[in-house]
C-alpha cells in the first residue's frame, strides 16, 4: 500500500523508540537502551498487582509484604516454585538491574544469574537445583 507522505527520520527507528525522547533513556553496561524510569515503572507495576495504588503512598517494604501475604493466602509459600518466585521478586527489588534480573530469571537462564548476580539467594534457583 502506498502512502502520500514523504519518508521522515523516525520511519527508520525501531517502533519502541519511534516517538521517544533521548533524555528519557540511558545505555546499560551491556549496551541495551533502557528507560531511566524503569525501576519506578517496575515497582508501580508490582505494587498495582499487589493492591497498592498510585493514589496512596506506599513503601517498597509494604509491596514485599503484600507479595508474601498473597503467596501465603494462596497456600503456596511452602511450594518451592512459588517460594523461589517470591524470593526472586524480593531480590529484584533490592538489587541494581532488578528488572533485567527478573527477565533472565523468567527465561530460566540460571547460569547467567549465577554469573551476573552471585549474591542471589539460593532459593531463587531452587527449581533448577532440584532438577540437577
Amino acid at each position: 500500500m502506498m502512502t502520500n507522505r514523504p519518508v521522515i527520520e523516525s520511519d527508520f527507528r525501531k517502533p519502541e523508540f519511534r516517538n521517544a525522547k533521548p533524555e528519557d533513556y540511558e545505555i546499560r553496561d551491556d549496551g541495551a537502551i533502557v528507560r531511566k524510569d524503569r525501576w519506578m515503572v517496575g515497582i508501580y507495576q508490582i505494587a498495582s498487582i499487589t493492591g497498592h495504588t498510585a493514589r496512596r503512598e506506599f513503601e517498597i517494604a509494604d509491596v514485599i509484604k503484600s507479595v508474601e501475604e498473597l503467596s501465603k493466602k494462596n497456600g503456596q509459600l511452602d511450594n518451592s516454585k512459588n517460594a523461589a518466585t517470591v524470593a526472586a521478586i524480593e531480590f529484584a527489588l533490592k538489587t541494581s538491574e532488578g528488572l533485567e534480573f527478573l527477565r533472565v530469571w523468567m527465561h530460566g537462564d540460571f547460569n547467567t544469574i549465577r554469573d551476573e548476580w552471585p549474591d542471589c539467594p539460593k532459593i531463587c534457583l531452587l527449581d533448577t537445583e532440584m532438577e540437577e
